[in-house]
């Protein structure tokens, strides 16, 4: 067995009991079956020991090695030195695995030859229980076009150490390279894996990328030596000057000089960031002004050099103010955020007693139907299934030309609380303004048909309206769904500052405003239909941002509102659907007539006699018209230009002063404010470092002096010891004493 072993597996182990089964179980079960899995228990003190021998017993390829508590880079050495497979993989015991991981990754390295594999990762909260995407792990949009590449291609070098993140486990070496090249991992605390991955990459011959999400990163974890981190170690300065100095040893400083720079500020500010009390932040802060920055080469460079500009923004920061200072600005900063509103757990909630009303349906869901063949099926079951089940389910049919209406059809069948209604194609206004006129629910929920609810939902939000005499609540999104079924989470309507309590409409939204929280879908609202009808709220049709104005208005009339932090609405993004589809010069349009149109409602209700919510609006109106000019701040000038010529000729006038001459002019200064922004930064960091340079010239000819000095006494020191001196005072006794005499007379 031991002679036909493709790839073994090393994984440091301490305290893992807690999740080392579910890790495990994904490796034993790969469908590469060649495989070791050297299990390094790093001085556990609870029983990931007995946990080991238990699944050793049960699997042959499970080896067992021990050691004392060294930490991860000496126990990957360790399991690196027993190791017999062809490639190697360094997994952490807290994470699991695809089955096909091992699999993908080995048959990519082997049929192109590589000594590196590098696959994507998903990251899988613990404490929320939930998948999130990023792309940082792999950045694709990084590669270059032809893989495998060499580290070296112009195409490439530059960005290497951009293109993923410095982690082992996400990357599959082959063994014989890393003998040849010599290469262990630093025998830190932390960051011992930096040193061994990007050196590893930088010296690789080819490398490959495998592009699926084949590790399942556990984070949140506060176990982990991330999870426990709070800063103040020095530990990446090691690793980063310990990979600068080996690139310069081999002769690969002058080729990844830029990827290296880039890499080591963004490393140097998130390791200051992650410093959790005062003087573990003035301690790391301190070192980078007055050591690392300089010795790392970072402040030998420009501004333009680096890729993540605010980057270098804060660096010239850290050399221009003291530690303390920054310090204390960044916890008034802190201080300023409210802490966002705990969740609504709806396994802890209780449905309130209230009285019965006399409505037959509790709750209309509208359902606007166009070409969402593929989802209304998955929308319209997440509504069957709710909890409440008092409720009206009105699927206007807006004209769609594919086979949704016959899936409605269908379920209507099985379910008489669908209803369906006929029109022709007018928009997704029209569509919900037909359903609006056909509710006869109590409270109405607008429904996208591409979207679902989590299914107690409903149940919430209609008990929750009824105990405290609601017109309007809100509520958020739980998750994103993509295309391709997979799911991350979605801040995008996450509102950071707490709401509670009941307020008016006018309160409420002067709230949002001021925090830039103001968050209009529609979709994330319910309302009572009495208070819409009331007070003639509906869609403005032939339009899109249409939930811009209709929230804006009702949200003036309110008498009762409230924000529940309830992430229950799952959205979807598709490419074609209206609001997260590509953005054009109809976005930029269709936002002035928002604000064409709220300007003619401020003057209709007389809106100024209410103070607070006149100023809110008029803040907003500006927001919504700097997001306008900014849908064509990069826009063709000439395909704008017939755009504008497409327009009735006193629209296009309009549109462009209000609209295309705030673009030009957020351009102009924007590209103004960055010009003397990066001379001035650049000009704070180059006066540092001919500061720096002074203060290094300075120590050099000190120690010059001092060696001077020493030198001197030394020779002095032989002098006066020398058997010739020692003769020379004997000889000289005699008259030298006679001279003294004759002084003192």
């Amino acid at each position: 067995m031991k002679e036909n072993i493709k790839v073994s597996v090393i994984i440091p182990m301490y305290n893992a009991r807690e999740h080392v089964r579910e890790c495990l179980d994904s490796l034993t079960n790969q469908t590469l079956k060649e495989i070791e899995i050297i299990c390094v228990n790093d001085g556990s003190t609870d029983d990931t020991q007995s946990i080991l021998e238990e699944y050793a017993k049960k699997d042959e390829r499970i080896v067992i090695l021990n050691q004392g508590n060294l930490y991860a880079g000496v126990a990957r050495n360790n399991g690196m030195n027993h190791a017999s497979g062809e490639y190697l993989i360094f997994l952490d015991a807290d994470d699991f695995f695809k089955p096909e991981m091992l699999e993908k990754m080995y048959n990519k390295a082997v049929s192109h030859k590589a000594d590196i594999c590098i696959c994507s990762v998903i990251a899988y909260s613990e404490r929320d229980k939930e998948y999130r995407e990023s792309n940082h792990y792999l950045r694709e949009d990084l590669l270059p076009e032809n893989v495998p590449f060499s580290p070296r291609d112009e195409e490439i070098r530059d960005s290497l150490f951009q293109m993923t993140i410095p982690a082992p486990w996400n990357k599959l070496f082959k063994k014989s390279f890393i003998n040849q090249e010599g290469i262990t991992f630093d025998t830190l605390k932390r960051a011992n894996d930096l040193y061994f991955s990007y050196l590893a990459m930088a010296v690789a011959e080819r490398i490959t990328v495998v592009s699926d999400k084949l590790v399942n990163y556990r984070v949140d974890l506060e176990s982990s030596l991330q999870g426990t981190n709070k800063g103040g170690t020095l530990e990446f300065f090691t690793a980063l000057n310990h990979l600068k100095n080996e690139l310069e040893k081999r002769d690969l400083w002058e080729i990844f000089e830029k990827t290296y720079i880039n890499r080591a500020l963004n490393t140097c500010l998130f390791n200051l960031n992650k410093c959790g009390t005062k003087q573990a932040y003035v301690r790391v802060y301190n070192k980078l002004k007055y050591n690392i920055f300089y010795t790392l080469g970072i402040l030998e460079h420009s501004k333009s050099y680096f890729y993540v500009k605010n980057q270098f923004s804060m660096m010239a920061r850290i050399v221009e103010r003291k530690a303390e200072d920054l310090w204390e600005i960044l916890q008034q900063e802190a201080l300023a955020q409210v802490k966002l509103a705990p969740y609504v757990n709806l396994e802890e909630w209780t449905r309130p007693e209230i009285t019965e009303s006399n409505f037959k349906y509790k709750v209309s869901v509208i359902i606007p139907v166009y070409n969402v063949e593929q989802y209304i099926g998955e929308c319209l079951d997440s509504v069957i299934n709710q909890t409440l089940k008092e409720i009206e389910i009105i699927c206007v049919n807006d004209g769609t030309p594919d086979n949704s209406v016959e899936i409605v059809k269908k379920y209507q069948e099985r379910d008489s609380r669908i209803k369906l209604i006929n029109k022709e194609n007018g928009g997704l206004s029209s569509a919900r303004n037909a359903g609006i006129k056909a509710a006869t629910g109590e409270y109405i929920l607008f429904l996208d048909s591409d979207d679902t609810l989590d299914k107690q939902t409903l149940e919430y939000l209609y008990y929750e309206c009824r105990k405290d005499n609601l017109d309007q609540m809100f509520f958020t999104t739980k998750e994103l769904e993509n295309c391709d079924g997979t799911t991350i989470r979605d801040d995008q309507y996450i509102r950071k500052y707490d709401y509670s309590g009941i307020f008016t409409g006018p309160e409420i939204f002067g709230k949002w405003v001021d925090n830039a929280e103001f968050k209009p879908s529609a979709c994330l609202q319910i309302n009572r239909t009495e208070f819409l009808r009331q007070n003639n709220l509906v869609f403005k049709e032939g339009i899109i941002h249409e939930d811009n104005l209709f929230t804006i208005q009702c949200l003036y009339f309110s008498k009762r509102v409230r924000y529940a932090n309830a992430r229950f609405y799952i959205r979807r993004v598709r490419e074609d659907s209206i609001m997260t589809g590509t953005q054009n010069f109809k976005h930029s349009l269709h936002l002035y007539y928002i604000i064409m149109e709220l300007e003619k409602f401020a003057f209709k209700e007389n809106v100024k006699q209410n103070k607070n919510y006149y100023d809110s609006l008029l803040v907003q109106m500006e927001r919504i018209l700097k997001v306008a000019a900014d849908y064509i701040k990069d826009s063709d000038e000439e395909e704008l230009s017939q755009y504008i010529y497409s327009l009735n000729e006193e629209e296009g006038i309009n549109f462009y002063s209000c609209v295309g001459i705030l673009s030009e002019l957020r351009n102009s200064n924007r590209e103004l404010s960055k010009r003397a922004r990066n001379m001035e930064e650049d000009y704070r960091v180059s006066r540092f470092r001919n500061y720096m340079q002074g203060k290094k010239k300075e120590k050099e000819i000190n120690a010059v002096k001092e060696s001077f000095r020493k030198n001197s006494e030394m020779q002095i020191s032989h002098i006066k010891n020398s058997a010739t001196f020692k003769m020379g005072k004997a000889i000289t006794f005699l008259p030298r004493n006679i001279k003294k005499l004759f002084k003192r007379n």
